[in-house]
């Protein structure tokens, strides 16, 4: 699930992957509210959704899925508001070993992808540069978590200029930490 504020309404966005759609939950001014505006999107050529990923950029609001199933991600576009029905779906050009979560965050004005992979117990950054609307994203670093069995969701946090990802494992019902030097760099601390 994720959460965002847009023009003062709590929204959240979650992926059902029994019918691989995403919904989205308008809780106006609280999250509080018992009666949010939900509705349903169908996400085109997703298949096993485990996690979901929001991303704003000037006038562009876009969804990240993760994909299992068709070890992709996948972008849902809104405009400029999740309030609006999707404008675009779009596979990201790459392919990822069994994804489970994403994290799409804005790093100096680059866009980047983090994604866990629930069989091989790594976690990959891909860039998609300074646009949303990139397709073709590149590899920046795969993070290798010793131990590590089935990895599922993820969630990341810049505090000052130091980033922090938070990865569950259903495996070993353990939590995994990285908290990368910077995105290129291959020895992170690990733990």
């Amino acid at each position: 699930i994720a959460l965002t504020v847009e023009a003062g309404h709590v929204i959240t966005a979650m992926m059902n992957n029994l019918n691989d759609q995403v919904i989205i939950a308008d809780f106006g001014p609280s999250v509080t509210n018992a009666n949010p505006t939900v509705n349903s999107y169908t996400v085109t050529g997703a298949g096993g959704g485990r996690g979901v990923s929001i991303a704003h950029a000037c006038n562009m609001t876009s969804v990240f899925v993760s994909s299992a199933n068709t070890n992709s991600i996948i972008r849902v576009d809104f405009g400029n508001t999740l309030q609006n029905a999707p404008t675009a779906v779009n596979s990201l050009n790459y392919v990822f070993s069994s994804p489970a979560g994403v994290s799409v965050i804005n790093d100096d004005g680059k866009w980047l992808a983090v994604v866990p992979s629930n069989i091989s117990g790594n976690v990959t950054v891909v860039s998609l540069d300074t646009g949303l609307t990139n397709n073709n994203p590149t590899l920046l670093t795969t993070y290798t978590l010793p131990g590590s069995v089935n990895l599922v969701g993820l969630t990341t946090l810049k505090e000052n200029s130091d980033w922090y990802i938070a990865i569950a494992d259903e495996g070993t019902t353990k939590f995994f930490s990285i908290n990368p030097v910077n995105a290129c760099s291959a020895n992170p601390p690990v733990s």
